[in-house]
């Protein structure tokens, strides 16, 4: 069950709610640097209607992380966790530690303890931290040593394009 979800990218994070990150792909291809065409052409290559969540929404949602978009998904039942998805984490560890403190320290939306599991889309990188064994809290422990990022909330995704 998907519970909240959010886009990333240069310090600027978007609450998505419970949306679909394929949804605002297809509303604004041009703030992901791509065209609805393009959109179009690789839904036409799976077979896939626009908007469905198959292969053609991995391809697009991989390519966008490419340039810096970090996509964040929030699931509750049976396992409650967050998934943090990326293109390299050498490249965006210092964004993912600033998203992880963020959700923290903004109103609780991330709890200390929830579990993260952090997935490198280039790199194939793969990275749990249970709750059991201190969850995001634990993260940041390991991640002491990385530069503060700050994040600001966009509240208006048309802003991405200005800011």
């Amino acid at each position: 069950m998907e519970v909240t979800g959010y886009w990333y990218r240069e310090g600027k994070i978007f609450d998505l709610g419970a949306n679909k990150h394929i949804g605002l792909i297809f509303k604004y291809p041009e703030i992901f640097n791509l065209t609805l065409d393009y959109i179009k052409k690789v839904y036409n290559e799976f077979g896939e209607k626009i908007g469905f969540e198959g292969n053609a929404r991995e391809v697009l949602i991989k390519q966008v992380s490419k340039d810096g978009w970090i996509r964040i998904r929030h699931y509750g039942r049976p396992r409650d966790y967050w998934s943090i998805q990326y293109d390299k984490y050498t490249l965006r560890k210092k964004d993912v530690k600033g998203i992880v403190e963020y959700l923290i320290s903004e109103n609780g939306i991330m709890d200390k303890y929830d579990e993260i599991d952090l997935l490198g889309y280039d790199d194939v990188t793969q990275f749990t931290y249970p709750f059991i064994k201190g969850g995001a809290e634990k993260f940041l422990k390991e991640h002491s040593n990385i530069e503060h990022c700050n994040v600001q909330l966009i509240n208006d995704f048309t802003l991405f394009r200005t800011l």
